[in-house]
């Protein structure tokens, strides 16, 4: 018997019931703050903070998160070296995260929002187009959500960079990795893309010193966490023209 509790308020737990049903023959699937006996829970589902939750559960074995991120469980170094941790990962989300990026990249690059002010006061003043493989996208994260985008934009002809922690390598982007490559990286990059995780290291990292290395006239799109960012930083850029634009979704 697989005895799973499921904690979240923004997922249908009856739909995570059902597919696991189909897949496990004895399932006993509870959703909290119906724990029923706390000592048979071996697998955790959940979204969210887990907070001292862990200790009222001294036999859980698994711990799924049900999303693409795990820094929302908070100070993963509390969680015992016997439990294992697992993110979701989703095609759907994954292809949805890449529509996004691409979207907001295309608007940029062909000067939506301009276009859209002209419209708007029934001016038709026409900008010199410029081609794809002229705008350096770069793309911070090439974990799955990052490498894929960074992948479909690489076949609408964008000259793609990606920066990460660790050295990669990818046929169609080229990749910088840690403190070191990060300033070249920023350096090279016309529109900017953030997909990295958060965590204590990159909480904050789109700040004023980091759109200070970017080339005047960039843009942002920020498809990760709102930590990442400073929102006064991005406010000041946006102001003195260090960016042109901006994209949220976090």
């Amino acid at each position: 018997m697989a005895v799973v509790l499921f904690k979240s308020q923004t997922d249908d737990p009856t739909l995570w019931n059902t597919e696991l049903s189909r897949y496990l023959a004895h399932l006993d699937f509870r959703v909290w703050p119906d724990v029923g006996d706390p000592q048979e829970v071996e697998y955790l589902l959940i979204w969210g903070e887990l907070g001292d939750l862990l200790e009222t559960l001294p036999n859980v074995k698994v711990i799924l998160s049900l999303g693409a991120g795990v820094e929302h469980l908070g100070d993963l170094n509390k969680i015992q070296d016997n439990i294992s941790v697992i993110r979701l990962v989703d095609d759907d989300l994954t292809r949805g995260m890449s529509e996004y990026v691409i979207f907001n990249v295309l608007r940029f690059h062909r000067l939506d929002q301009l276009y859209r002010e002209q419209q708007s006061q029934r001016i038709w003043q026409e900008h010199p187009p410029v081609a794809s493989s002229e705008i350096r996208v770069g793309v911070m994260g090439l974990g799955v959500l990052g490498k894929d985008a960074a992948k479909k934009l690489s076949t609408l002809d964008y000259n793609v960079l990606g920066w990460c922690r660790e050295p990669k390598s990818f046929e169609f982007c080229s990749v910088f990795h840690g403190k070191e490559g990060l300033n070249d990286f920023l350096e090279q990059t016309n529109i900017l893309i953030c997909l990295l995780p958060l965590t204590a290291e990159t909480d904050g990292i789109l700040c004023a010193n980091t759109f200070s290395k970017l080339p005047a006239n960039s843009y942002l799109v920020n498809a990760a966490r709102g930590q990442h960012l400073i929102t006064a930083d991005l406010l000041d850029a946006l102001s003195s023209g260090q960016l042109l634009g901006a994209a949220i979704d976090v």
